[in-house]
């Protein structure tokens, strides 16, 4: 039977991490500009990088 992950999405197996693509990293880095938080800015841009 298939578990509920949020927004309408559902999945087979309930330990399966939720998938990070490019939009979401590029929306927590607006995130952390917004915030102010350097470190966060500088993990998210630094995977980022590791992506493309």
């Amino acid at each position: 039977m298939p578990y509920y992950n949020g927004f309408g999405l559902y999945d087979e197996s309930p330990l399966t991490p939720p998938k990070t693509d490019k939009a979401d990293i590029l929306h927590m880095i607006d995130m952390a500009m917004d915030t102010k938080d350097e470190q966060w800015f500088a993990e998210l841009t630094e995977r980022l990088k590791n992506m493309e």
